[in-house]
């Protein structure tokens, strides 16, 4: 079976007391988090290859986390250890609404070098899913040196831009909206929101943001929207693949379970059926909707059959 290779931040999420916000919180359930380690972990709970690419900090939380990645079976040969592990804090207030603190570590540092990704067979996939690599530093950097390896090696590339206003200040807008079309110009499959669609191509309507999208240069477009469904763009035409409706406890990394079920059946097959593996991907994202913790609520492949029968 192909790997599949995730580069990006693994870091440790902190989730508050619900409805209390940070400042009345006073407890906190600690899971491992960060969307690109969220996709290997949903790749690897499935029953799949995923290799993990990254740097945690030389404390515990570190210890933690690459212990938590090697408990599910991902290859963690390429990460690093050095400073402090990145930390972020969450919690929903009174009204619902998400309160947020991020506290970055030495996740932005990380970098490697050409030879130990001597693993790197074209035949693999490379997905880019970071929510802080392209705030800047060397991990934007080896974010873009990983970039123009994949796109040398003739790999599949995935790009999910991961959008968040918590992160993106308005003075980096402008630089993250280019690094975004970047990455989509030479993506194979891109993944978005609806809300990231929009802000990417500046359209509101979301059919001239698919449009938009695949003349930067995506071959296939993907739009989740939630209990409807997702669509698709490419060149079989633009069309909604159904989900199911479910009863949602927390949708945290949910998206991220859905890119990791499309490149787990991506990396089974020679060639794609969209159709089939985007409906997979919808159930795997609903699925993931009915627990709380993202990598906690992620199945395996015994459970994703107990709930789809």
């Amino acid at each position: 079976m192909k790997k599949i290779f995730c580069i990006g931040e693994l870091l440790v999420d902190f989730m508050g007391q619900s409805s209390q916000g940070l400042v009345k919180s006073n407890q906190f359930a600690k899971f491992a988090g960060g969307a690109p380690a969220n996709v290997a972990a949903a790749v690897s709970k499935l029953g799949g290859q995923a290799v993990f690419m990254g740097q945690v900090g030389q404390d515990s939380f570190g210890e933690y986390l690459l212990a938590a990645l090697a408990e599910l079976g991902i290859d963690t040969h390429l990460c690093k250890r050095e400073g402090k592990t990145t930390l972020a804090f969450v919690a929903l207030d009174a009204h619902g609404e998400r309160d947020f603190e991020f506290y970055r570590g030495s996740d932005g540092d990380y970098q490697f070098a050409e030879f130990e990704v001597d693993n790197l067979n074209s035949e693999d996939i490379v997905h880019f899913g970071s929510a802080t690599a392209l705030m800047g530093g060397r991990l934007r950097t080896s974010y873009f040196q990983l970039l123009e390896m994949a796109d040398a090696n003739k790999n599949f590339i995935s790009f999910d831009p991961n959008y968040r206003e918590d992160l993106i200040s308005a003075d980096m807008m402008a630089n993250y909206l280019h690094d975004c079309k970047t990455f989509i110009s030479y993506a194979d499959v891109v993944k978005l929101s609806e809300s990231e669609a929009q802000l990417i191509s500046g359209e509101d309507d979301l059919d001239k943001a698919l449009a938009y999208l695949q003349y930067v240069g995506a071959k296939t477009v993907i739009v989740t929207l939630g209990a409807k469904g997702s669509m698709i763009a490419n060149a079989q035409g633009t069309r909604l693949i159904p989900s199911r409706k479910i009863t949602q406890v927390d949708s945290t990394g949910a998206g991220d379970a859905f890119v990791g079920a499309l490149l787990f059946k991506l990396a089974q097959h020679s060639e794609p059926n969209w159709d089939a593996f985007v409906a997979f991907a919808n159930l795997v994202g609903a699925f993931s909707c009915t627990n709380y913790g993202a990598i906690k609520s992620m199945p395996t492949m015994r459970q994703f059959l107990e709930f789809i029968n």
